[in-house]
């Protein structure tokens, strides 16, 4: 996202047209997923943790990214692994917050790479 897309970014509700939209869904819990999920059952193909994608993008290796990691990630997932899960540090104290801003980190280094080159997106 450039300065212009950050700068007119705004955050809006989850709904059915978002979801449909969209070529991925990341959630930080297990349970987010499942609550999409449970509103719309078709979407599971591109619905996931952003732990449990990142663990398909490390097994996937460097050779496939963009459009054929999505859906390779769509046939091969794992079970949504409460242990990938990305914590909620609401009211835990800056030591939670500072520990998942560490893990978004690790996480988003993880699955930004495979799929922000355009070359291969669109492979």
């Amino acid at each position: 996202m450039d300065a212009a897309d950050r700068a007119s970014f705004r955050s809006r509700p989850l709904d059915r047209d978002l979801v449909g939209e969209a070529d991925l869904v990341l959630t930080a819990e297990g349970v987010h997923r499942q609550f999409i999920l449970d509103d719309q059952p078709q979407m599971f193909r591109k619905v996931f943790t952003i732990g449990q994608f990142a663990e398909i993008v490390r097994a996937a290796g460097p050779g496939l990214t963009g459009r054929a990691l999505l859906d390779h990630a769509a046939g091969h997932r794992g079970p949504a692994d409460p242990a990938l899960d990305v914590a909620d540090p609401y009211r835990r104290g800056p030591e939670a917050a500072r520990a998942c801003a560490d893990q978004l980190d690790g996480l988003l280094r993880v699955v930004v790479p495979a799929l922000a080159d355009p070359r291969r997106i669109n492979a």
